[in-house]
């Protein structure tokens, strides 16, 4: 042990700045594959950041995919940095539970953008994050973001066939949104409720409340194939390049994004995990959504240890 600890300690001074060419994800730091934290992985990690080219010793494979345990990226990309950090927060936890899996949403760009951070359980369900965000802790956060609300709404703008430029602050627009996503409303009535029309939140409890309707309106309850139903008909009012999700640096376009849910059944949101949306996405995720008259909104999701 205190070998391994020296070896560590020398890393530290000579690791910085190596890194991987992998995909970023903030990796499980079991990288002998053994099912748990131990001060072999340690180890291991530190033999990695000494040469490169390292693929493991005796019977232990070291797997790569699960070294970036902190999750930190090289600069200026999305490729996984594996340095002594990574070694020393696996050596603390392997001692006593040290770091834990954080979480940040950032809202927006800028000095105007509002972060929502907090620690996870990877098995926590998606519901149960967002129903934390909603549960009072974040409601200074929710005050700040009010006004994003107003004004993303104020910016959604459906065209259709006819190209004929539609807010979805009108009843035709509202209408048009209906029509894409009928296959998916679980309760007509919280549908009706969520039409706004010029009406413009003030306080976070509005955004609460409407958080509330919405889930009642579009239930976990959803189909994989109410998705893909759903995909065709709200692209032609919307197109494919209304939303882009940049995951780890890949580009995926809305279309891709409804099979990518579809596929792994992410719509049931009181029973997918975190960490199943992180298989899927990734752990550096951006959510772009441009409207017609060139707004951009933006929604960042990045998991880190710390």
């Amino acid at each position: 042990m205190k070998k391994k600890i020296i070896c560590l300690s020398l890393a530290a001074v000579m690791s910085l700045g190596m890194a991987t060419s992998a995909f970023a994800r903030v990796g499980s730091g079991d990288v002998d594959g053994n099912g748990f934290l131990s001060s072999n992985d340690s180890s291991m990690i530190v033999q990695y950041t000494l040469d490169n080219t390292f693929t493991g010793t005796g019977q232990d494979t070291f797997d790569l995919y699960e070294a970036n345990y902190d999750g930190s990226l090289v600069e200026g990309t999305y490729e996984d940095q594996i340095t002594a950090n990574d070694a020393a927060f696996v050596l603390q936890d392997t001692l006593f539970k040290a770091t834990d899996l954080y979480i940040d949403v950032t809202v927006g760009k800028g000095d105007t953008a509002v972060t929502f951070t907090d620690v996870i359980d990877g098995s926590e369900t998606i519901e149960s994050f967002v129903d934390n965000i909603m549960g009072g802790d974040f409601d200074a956060q929710l005050e700040q973001s009010v006004d994003k609300f107003n004004v993303f709404m104020d910016n959604v703008v459906f065209t259709g066939a006819s190209g004929r430029a539609t807010s979805i602050r009108t009843e035709l627009g509202w209408s048009k949104f209906e029509n894409a996503v009928s296959d998916c409303i679980t309760d007509q009535e919280a549908f009706d409720a969520l039409y706004l029309g010029d009406t413009r939140f003030t306080t976070a409890q509005e955004l609460k409340d409407y958080y509330a309707t919405a889930k009642r309106a579009f239930a976990p309850t959803v189909s994989s194939d109410a998705i893909r139903a759903t995909k065709a008909k709200f692209l032609a009012i919307t197109g494919s390049d209304y939303v882009k999700v940049t995951a780890d640096g890949v580009d995926y376009s809305l279309d891709q994004v409804f099979d990518m849910v579809a596929d792994n059944n992410l719509q049931a949101y009181d029973a997918t995990t975190i960490n199943q949306l992180r298989r899927v996405f990734g752990d550096h995720i951006v959510v772009t959504a441009t409207s017609t008259t060139g707004v951009e909104n933006t929604m960042t999701i990045e998991f880190a240890r710390r």
